[in-house]
């Protein structure tokens, strides 16, 4: 199924607790077409086709999306039903432009070794029932197959992470606005320090990202993406899936854990064929 939004009534609360998923803290609303791989991931229940938007996601390629296993793996009775592209605002009323299309997905590819207790592994590709027509406002993000991503910490870059989250850390609910935000990346020698007393799992399958401010990252929306600007065109390069974080919005001094892309590169060119 291909359909342009008819905006229905949308729900800004999370479709299910995860109390590890995260969303925008603190950024600022995105302009149409900055960001065009940009997706949303709608969840209903089995019994309902009343679209609750939760996570992000990013395409990239016209059948495929990536974001979080955490996001494509709901328990029962919630289901994760769409995907949709090109939007900009998830309030109907809003005039911004934008020309949202809905996706139906075809097959949810969670990567095999996910592990939902500590979320290692935390990625998925989701295969569309249709190919996506591309345009201006509608295209695949850049993947890192760079050499240079393979190896590099970018310990000290700035990052762009975006997502329908909370513009204000004492708003606890998701703006309906697309928003983005810039954060640096940390060492993962200090991120595996501050993390030790609590138990994820950091090593070279993540990238940690946050702002000791408070900028980044809170509850509700995970599965976006985390991207640097890199190379003489200076693209965008997709290289973090969020994933998880600690404490409350306005519990600063902890970063974003993001799933690391470039250590998956080779499961999903397999899967994403």
């Amino acid at each position: 199924m291909v359909s342009k939004s008819t905006r229905p009534v949308s729900s800004s609360k999370a479709p299910f607790q995860v109390t590890k998923s995260r969303m925008i803290v603190y950024g600022e609303s995105a302009k149409l077409g900055t960001w065009p791989w940009i997706a949303a991931l709608g969840y209903t229940k089995w019994f309902s086709k009343k679209i609750r938007w939760g996570c992000g996601g990013s395409l990239i390629s016209t059948r495929h999306v990536l974001t979080a296993a955490h996001c494509a793996s709901v328990p029962f009775p919630q289901r994760l039903y769409v995907v949709r592209l090109g939007e900009l605002n998830l309030d109907p009323t809003v005039e911004d432009g934008a020309s949202p299309v809905n996706f139906s997905i075809e097959k949810i590819i969670i990567h095999p070794g996910f592990t939902s207790s500590t979320l290692v592994n935390d990625i998925a590709v989701l295969r569309l029932a249709q190919e996506v027509t591309l345009s201006g406002l509608i295209k695949p993000g850049n993947l890192p197959f760079k050499p240079e991503f393979e190896d590099n910490s970018w310990d000290g870059y700035d990052a762009v992470v975006i997502g329908w989250g909370s513009y204000d850390s004492q708003v606890l609910s998701q703006s309906n606005a697309l928003q983005q935000v810039q954060i640096p990346i940390w060492s993962i020698e200090d991120c595996g320090a501050i993390y030790a007393p609590l138990g994820p799992v950091i090593d070279d399958r993540v990238v940690c990202a946050g702002s000791k401010e408070g900028k980044g990252a809170c509850k509700g929306d995970s599965g976006g993406p985390l991207m640097i600007r890199y190379g003489a065109k200076s693209e965008y390069f997709l290289i973090g899936v969020a994933s998880q974080g600690y404490g409350s919005c306005t519990h600063s001094g902890y970063p974003v854990i993001f799933t690391r892309v470039s250590a998956y590169l080779h499961w999903i060119a397999e899967v994403a064929k």
